[in-house]
C-alpha cells in the first residue's frame, strides 16, 4: 500500500510538472498608455496647448477605444487576438493598462493594434456593457461606435467655444448606394522582440493627442467653427490620415 502511494505521489508530481511546463507557453502582456501633448503629460482643463494653426485649447474629456492586438511570429505566423478589445478613459488612471492574456510565447517580428474598431468588429449592439455601449455612434451616420471622443474647449477671439473631437466610421449615400467607411487605422511597431514567461512582457504607448491636428494635415478650429466633426468626410479623413503619428509604440526595456 505504501509502494502504491508512492507511486501516485510521483506520478501526480509528474502531471504537476508537465502541466506548468505546458502552462509557462502562455503568458500574459501589458501595453502601457501615455497621453501628453508634445512630450508633456497631459493635463486635463488646462488652457495651455497650442495645436499647430495656433489654436490655444485645453482638453476637458477624452475617451478611446483600441482593439484587436496582433503580432507576427519570426516564421511569418499572425497571431490575432480578435476578442481584444479596450477602453481608455483620461478620468480613469486605470485604463490606461491594457492585459492581453494567453500569449504564446516566442520571437516576434511586430506587434500592432486597431485604433478604434475595424469593419468587423464594428457592429451596433455588438458590445452592450459599459462603458463602450455608451460609445454608440448614430445608425444615420453609419451606426457602430465612436472610436474616440476627444472634447476640447479653445480660444477664439477671447471666447471660448467647444470642440468635440468625435472619430468613429461614416456613412457617405450616393443615389441609391449607400457605403459605410471605415476610419479605423492600425498602429504597428516592426522590430524583432521576445514574448517570455520569464520576465514580464510590457510595451507603451505615447499618444500625442496635438498630433491630431498637425502638422501633417493641420486642422484649424477657426476654419470648423459650427462643423459637425462627425459628419464631416473632409475631418474624419483627415483625423485618420494624422492619426497614426499620434501614437508611438514601443517595447519596454528589460532590466
Amino acid at each position: 500500500m505504501k509502494r502504491n502511494t508512492l507511486i501516485l505521489l510521483a506520478l501526480s508530481l509528474i502531471f504537476v510538472a508537465c502541466r506548468n511546463d505546458e502552462e509557462s507557453t502562455l503568458c500574459s502582456i501589458n501595453v502601457n498608455f501615455s497621453l501628453n501633448v508634445n512630450g508633456d503629460s497631459l493635463e486635463r482643463d488646462s488652457m495651455k496647448y497650442v495645436n499647430d494653426a495656433g489654436n490655444k485649447y485645453m482638453v476637458t474629456d477624452l475617451q478611446m477605444i483600441v482593439s484587436k492586438l496582433q503580432m507576427v511570429h519570426s516564421d511569418g505566423t499572425l497571431q490575432v487576438f480578435d476578442k481584444s478589445v479596450h477602453f481608455l478613459d483620461l478620468a480613469d488612471t486605470s485604463t490606461y493598462r491594457w492585459t492581453i492574456e494567453d500569449v504564446p510565447i516566442g520571437i516576434y517580428n511586430s506587434i500592432g493594434f486597431v485604433f478604434g474598431f475595424d469593419s468587423t468588429m464594428n457592429v451596433t449592439g455588438a458590445y452592450p456593457d459599459p462603458p463602450i455601449s455608451e460609445m454608440i455612434w448614430p445608425e444615420s451616420l453609419g451606426g457602430g461606435y465612436h472610436y474616440m471622443k476627444l472634447n476640447c474647449r479653445w480660444l477664439s477671439d477671447k471666447e471660448l467655444l467647444p470642440l468635440n473631437f468625435h472619430l468613429g466610421a461614416e456613412q457617405m449615400i450616393e443615389g441609391s448606394d449607400t457605403t459605410v467607411i471605415d476610419n479605423s487605422f492600425m498602429v504597428t511597431r516592426t522590430s524583432d522582440f521576445e514574448i517570455s514567461s520569464k520576465f514580464d512582457n510590457v510595451f507603451e504607448v505615447n499618444v500625442d493627442i496635438n498630433k491630431w491636428f498637425g502638422p501633417g494635415n493641420i486642422i484649424d478650429f477657426d476654419k470648423i467653427k459650427g462643423v459637425s466633426i462627425m459628419e464631416s468626410h473632409e475631418i474624419q479623413k483627415i483625423a485618420r490620415d494624422n492619426g497614426p503619428d499620434v501614437f508611438s509604440l514601443n517595447k519596454k526595456t528589460v532590466k
